[in-house]
């Protein structure tokens, strides 16, 4: 589960870092707005790509899978991929945010910079909660359960060089 929660993280960085490279750099300073039509699949297109990626290098463990798709999907749509453009560009968030006034994930209706927060906090509280529910289910499947003893069986018989009684105890396996 850390690792799928390393990668959440990671990819939530790269997918803010490529937005901004893509969006600011080439489409605001060319004024390139007509094309943001083509532009939007190209940048659902990369979710995927990471969504696919991750959940390949994370299959054998579907936890740690689960996790790591859905909260990188939930996590990048509801706001926080917009948040992390603005403060790893070192800019403000802007008080009005139109654009996110359609996106079902951002709940808070009209989409302010204040709502964006408040929006993107619930999200990651319900996440962590959802990390901290599949870690203890983890950990507690990887602790080693206490066996049971194995039976003891006394066998009194009696000793064939002597004419006495021997006394011998062992275990006896279950499973034969």
């Amino acid at each position: 589960m850390i690792k799928s929660s390393v990668a959440v993280i990671f990819g939530l960085f790269s997918y803010a870092v490529v937005d901004i490279m893509l969006w600011q750099r080439i489409f605001e300073t060319y004024r390139l707005h007509d094309f943001a039509p083509l532009y939007h699949p190209g940048w659902i297109l990369m979710l995927v790509s990471e969504l696919v990626l991750g959940a390949m290098l994370l299959a054998p463990n579907w936890r740690a899978t689960v996790f790591y798709v859905v909260t990188l999907f939930f996590l990048a749509m509801s706001g926080l991929e917009d948040v992390m453009y603005y403060w790893l560009d070192g800019r403000p968030i802007p008080y009005w945010l139109p654009w996110l006034d359609r996106n079902p994930w951002i709940f808070l209706r009209p989409v302010t910079a204040t709502n964006l927060l408040l929006t993107v906090s619930i999200w990651l509280a319900v996440f962590v909660a959802f990390f901290v529910y599949f870690y203890s289910r983890e950990r507690a499947e990887a602790k080693p359960r206490r066996a049971l003893p194995k039976p003891i069986t006394l066998d009194l018989h009696p000793a064939p060089s002597r004419g006495e009684l021997a006394f011998s105890m062992e275990t006896v396996d279950p499973e034969i």
